[in-house]
């Protein structure tokens, strides 16, 4: 098992993610990484290196997953699966943490079909807020991938500028119903500053495109009052 500290990071359960393959082989202390290796993903209260880790340096609720790929671009591919309670950390001598964890219960208060309707709803505003960007065609390909509430967080999480308290805080809720109404109210906030701020770098734009629409016309009305005079002194 390789224990791998986050930090600033939303982590979910269902959800994909990508490390690169020699974090997990320092992370492992060395050793070689596989297919099918089993990881903890555990959140550090500070953003410190890991000379500086301590046992009780991490907040007591983790996550679990495990690699299912190694490509050769360098990068892991973890799939998550279910949160776990930190009893016990040790950091060794040589900087790696050895765990001993719990499988922490969610509670299921979300009838699937609602989680199922807000998932569809979410992806939905993140194809429209991805319109107009550069890369629209390729988020919307890789939003279309998206099978859970979490993974949607995960995805944003590259981009959204939480405190390291709130990306823990949706990872220690137990209530899936509470879990998935605070990143609906993350990425709904996200994507609606985004596109204010958006629109209003559009009509600023709209704005000095007709203060130089206008101070051209006025130098031209110059120029031409000018070839007036000299014509009729």
């Amino acid at each position: 098992m390789i224990v791998i500290p986050v930090y600033k990071t939303i982590i979910m359960s269902d959800a994909t993610l990508f490390f690169q393959i020699e974090q997990l082989r320092k992370a492992s202390g060395g050793k070689g990484v596989s297919v099918n290796e089993k990881v903890v993903l555990i959140v550090a209260k500070d953003k410190e290196s890991s000379i500086d880790f301590k046992d009780d340096g991490f907040y007591p609720i983790g996550l679990s997953g495990i690699i299912t790929d190694l490509n050769h671009h360098g990068y892991a591919t973890i799939r998550t699966q279910y949160r776990v309670n930190l009893e016990n950390v040790f950091v060794q001598p040589d900087r790696t943490i050895q765990l001993v964890v719990s499988k922490r219960n969610d509670v299921q208060d979300l009838p699937e079909d609602i989680e199922a309707e807000k998932l569809k709803d979410l992806k939905s505003e993140m194809k429209r807020f991805s319109d107009g960007f550069e890369f629209a065609d390729s988020a919307k390909l890789m939003i279309e991938q998206i099978d859970s509430i979490g993974a949607a967080a995960c995805v944003m999480s590259y981009i959204i500028t939480n405190s390291n308290e709130e990306c823990y805080a949706i990872l220690s809720e137990d209530s899936v119903r509470k879990r998935t109404g605070m990143v609906e109210k993350m990425l709904y906030e996200y994507m609606e500053v985004g596109r204010i701020a958006k629109e209003a770098m559009t009509s600023q734009q709209r704005e000095y495109q007709q203060q130089y629409r206008e101070a051209a016309i006025k130098r031209q009305m110059e120029h031409l009052q000018k070839e007036l005079d000299e014509m009729h002194p």
